[in-house]
């Protein structure tokens, strides 16, 4: 009978060397196949490095011009200067302010009533405008001229226009009724004003009497004597 080799050994090999061999190939293999991968993976980070780096460079920040730069005053906004038109409401702060005596008003001691602004100048006998105040009267009437205080009245009325009024300084006289300084007329019956204080200052288009605040027509009864001067100015 022929002789079969052994299939768990290689011929001519002893099965104790033949597993020696296999050990340090098996050794060998793991050794070179973790430094492959190692060296791999070096290599994409390296170039990942590489590419953020490049990335880093190509995009630049942008600059933030310093204050007080040129570029910083070439973009500086400058403010623009609107005109804006300047309303005076009768009877606000800015209208009641007071208002500069008109030249040729006379002298001494008198009051001086212009129409085209109604307002009322108070002038002591110094020349020194004791008070001045906006009114409200009849633009042209009475005519522009020189006058005198001819009789008061602390109350009256007036028919015709259906209104009462107090503290009532006459200086002129109309075509059928006198002429005067007197406070806001009342309504016959109700006795509601017939105009705010507040709109004082504005013409009217009927009469010839001068209206006031209430404070500043008792004012000016209590100063005002009879034959005081009274200069109407157009």
């Amino acid at each position: 009978m022929s002789e079969v080799p052994d299939r768990g050994a290689v011929a001519g090999l002893p099965r104790h060397v033949l597993a020696l061999v296999l050990l340090v190939v098996a050794v060998l293999g793991f050794a070179v196949g973790g430094s492959l991968r190692t060296a791999l993976a070096s290599t994409d980070t390296t170039a990942g490095s590489t590419a953020t780096t490049d990335a880093a460079n190509t995009a630049q920040p942008a600059r933030v011009p310093r204050a007080g730069s040129n570029v910083a005053s070439a973009v500086r906004t400058r403010p623009v200067a609107v005109a804006v038109a300047t309303v005076v409401r009768p009877g606000s702060a800015a209208h009641r302010a007071s208002k500069a005596l008109p030249a040729g008003s006379g002298a001494g001691r008198r009051i001086v009533y212009q129409e085209s602004t109604m307002h009322l100048w108070v002038v002591g006998s110094d020349g020194g405008v004791v008070r001045d105040y906006p009114v409200t009267g009849r633009p042209g009437w009475p005519r522009p001229g020189a006058y005198h205080v001819f009789s008061k009245a602390t109350a009256t009325a007036s028919p015709k226009y259906g209104v009462t009024f107090r503290w009532m300084v006459r200086f002129a006289h109309g075509r059928t009724l006198n002429i005067g300084f007197h406070d806001i007329p009342r309504t016959m019956g109700s006795g509601r004003p017939i105009q705010a204080e507040e709109d004082l200052g504005a013409p009217v288009g009927h009469g010839g009497c001068v209206r006031q605040r209430t404070a500043d027509a008792r004012w000016l009864y209590a100063w005002a004597t009879i034959g005081t001067p009274v200069v109407v100015l157009r």
